[in-house]
């Protein structure tokens, strides 16, 4: 079509896109919900028998069964550092998150054995000298999650200034493990042999693996400065036979390079 004179042709503008491609690394803090399954914990040791050849009458503590899953919460902080790619509106990234955080979890489980006959007790128990003792004896299983941190991929797509995100990746935790058990004892009869309160534990720090997956929003307030909030789930594999999961909202702030 002919143009008219003192015209010029219409020429559509470029699409202008929010850049959020290239280096970034931020800052944040969360609030942490963590499940721990105690149900098993004793079962990966062996507390008072077979090791012990004194106390071993006492059984195993992995037997009774009084352990189970308990809910905590706790504060994290830490950082972030990440690359994106970006096609139009369409962002695809890598990023590494780690987080310090001290969720601490135990439970615990009481037996007592009594000649008296005292409600809920067993009858008195002969030890591995031959004589008969009253007891008291409790057992404890601890777990602590110090930090975790996941390897993430990221898939988002911008929104003006926003650019909601959704996470999967691999996690990593470190977690100390205690487990206790304590016995007192106390002579039956008059002249046996006294027992000293005898008392085992298992002391370890183990890593465990797992998966991670959750979703966020990225907001920009300046050409390079953004602030986010997201959550955050992450299951392991049992550590010396404790369950464990970690769920995480947390905000943040970052610079884009």
């Amino acid at each position: 079509m002919p143009t008219l004179r003192g015209s010029s042709p219409f020429i559509p503008a470029k699409p202008q896109y929010t850049r959020w491609a290239g280096f970034y690394a931020g800052g944040q803090l969360g609030h942490v919900s963590a499940s721990m399954d105690l149900s098993n914990a004793f079962d990966a040791v062996s507390i008072f028998n077979p090791g012990a050849p004194l106390t071993a009458p006492l059984g195993r503590v992995s037997g009774w069964g009084g352990f189970g899953p308990i809910d905590k919460r706790s504060s994290s902080y830490g950082g972030f550092v990440g690359y994106n790619t970006q096609w139009a509106d369409a962002v695809v990234g890598l990023e590494v998150n780690y987080n310090r955080s001290s969720v601490n979890g135990s439970s615990s489980d009481f037996r007592c054995y009594s000649s008296a006959g005292s409600p809920g007790c067993a009858g008195a128990i002969t030890l591995g000298n031959g004589f008969p003792y009253d007891a008291n004896v409790t057992a404890t299983a601890s777990a602590r999650i110090t930090d975790y941190g996941t390897l993430r991929a990221r898939g988002g797509w911008v929104i003006g200034t926003f650019m909601p995100y959704g996470i999967a990746g691999v996690a990593i935790a470190r977690t100390d493990v205690r487990r206790t058990a304590n016995a007192v004892f106390f002579a039956v009869n008059p002249g046996d042999p006294a027992v000293a309160p005898h008392t085992e534990s298992d002391i370890q720090t183990r890593f465990t693996w797992g998966y991670s997956l959750g979703a966020g929003v990225d907001f920009l307030v300046m050409p390079n400065v953004f602030v986010r909030g997201e959550y955050e789930h992450s299951r392991f594999s049992p550590v010396s036979n404790i369950k464990l999961n970690i769920s995480t909202a947390r905000v943040g702030a970052g610079l884009k390079f």
